[in-house]
């Protein structure tokens, strides 16, 4: 782990776990992001809630970004306890990452703190889930989502539940694929091509600065659910660190999503709903579709040869900066002599670089040298190459390997 110059840390691979038990020494400056559509009634409970926690209140603001609601929220809740700005958009469909982007474009925080205006977080959830943007700004953080039946609460009530005056309502139980995702990449330290799969954007927070510098989600997309899952890929992919803080619990209010898909015309809606977000994602994520989607692979060589994988691209010379095709391959290749080594060699070294394992991979063979760096790496050293002066910080943070065919 490499300390930064002006507070905060570097991490070597996704080891957010180096961090725990740490707390920054001043709580940040919070901005908290409420994507909202008429439901006035969950913003006060949720605002009710922000008004409760233990993050210092001089440290947070609320951002309301409305989707175009027919009548406008009404923040009377936060009865002037915390700084709190309106933000609204056309209601030209579901547009909730462009709703997220203009709350984000009007924060001043230098954490962003999302939570969906059905969401209810409990006292200590911004302090909980702000902490290690705060600490390490590469980190893209989701916190412990929860499900209740919240519709029926009062204000008084949430108040006197969330200050363990009363009990709370019943537990609905969450869903058992992300529980199983989290145990068993032990809170996505462990992390693999997928583990962006673990980023709920109900309960996300990450350094404003990672947000600006992937370009926040994706205000393009415009179906049901799947722009956490796309920005978290971009985030991993320009060497975010994701990870999961147990300890921030938000409550839902009512099931996940699948819990509320019951009967015939549910079960329908919720394949049609899966298909258009996975064909959404297939056009912006490598992989999942086989041959389909944007490179997984991009290959620069001065003389290339035939038959590499339908989900390469290749090159013949050298990109001038971070395109979006650079940007979203997991992999980069550069082959560098005047042979060329054959289409099974360049797979397989493409294979050897990326989550748990090295971030560079050089091989060398007769009249040949091909080098393959994960995408992640080469961000991430160039993100803190001025910070962290080093001969090979890519290297220093990732491990590189040098074989001899």
């Amino acid at each position: 782990m490499r300390r930064l110059p002006g507070g905060g840390s570097v991490v070597p691979g996704n080891h957010s776990d180096l961090l725990a038990g740490r707390r920054p020494a001043t709580p940040p400056m919070v901005s908290v992001v409420i994507p909202y559509y008429d439901g006035q009634h969950l913003l006060d409970l949720l605002l009710t809630a922000l008004t409760l926690q233990t993050h210092p209140p001089d440290r947070l603001e609320v951002i309301v970004a409305d989707d175009g609601s027919p009548t406008p929220p009404d923040v009377g809740a936060l009865d002037g306890r915390l700084p709190v700005t309106v933000v609204g958009q056309d209601n030209l469909g579901v547009r909730p990452a462009a709703a997220r982007n203009l709350g984000a474009h009007a924060a001043t925080g230098d954490v962003l703190v999302f939570l969906d205006g059905d969401t209810v977080p409990t006292p200590g959830y911004v302090e909980a889930i702000s902490r290690l943007p705060a600490l390490l700004p590469d980190a893209l953080v989701s916190g412990h989502r929860r499900h209740a039946a919240l519709t029926p609460m009062s204000v008084g009530l949430l108040r006197a539940w969330l200050t363990a005056a009363t009990p709370g309502p019943t537990e609905i139980p969450g869903p058992q694929w992300l529980a199983d995702l989290y145990r068993r990449t032990g809170g996505l330290v462990a992390a693999d091509r997928r583990t962006y799969e673990g980023v709920i954007s109900a309960v996300l927070a990450c350094a404003t600065s990672l947000f600006d510098e992937i370009g926040g989600f994706d205000s393009s997309i415009d179906v049901y659910g799947g722009e956490d899952w796309e920005l978290a890929y971009r985030a991993l992919n320009a060497g975010g660190v994701l990870a999961h803080a147990p300890h921030a619990h938000a409550w839902h209010d009512g099931p996940d999503w699948s819990g509320r898909q019951a009967g015939p015309d549910g079960e329908a809606k919720a394949r049609r709903q899966k298909a258009a977000e996975t064909a959404m994602l297939a056009q912006r994520i490598p992989g999942i579709e086989p041959g389909g989607g944007p490179a997984d692979v991009v290959l620069l060589i001065e003389q290339p040869g035939q038959g590499y994988p339908p989900d390469w691209a290749v090159r013949t010379t050298a990109p001038s900066g971070w395109d979006d095709e650079l940007s979203r391959a997991r992999v980069q290749i550069t082959v560098t002599g005047g042979a060329s080594p054959g289409v099974d060699v360049l797979t397989a070294l493409a294979g050897r670089v990326g989550p748990g394992r090295p971030g560079r991979s050089t091989l060398t063979g007769p009249g040949w040298t091909a080098v393959a760096e994960a995408t992640a790496a080469l961000r991430r050293s160039e993100r803190w190459a001025t910070d962290l002066p080093s001969p090979d910080l890519l290297a220093d943070l990732f491990g590189a390997e040098l074989r001899h065919l």
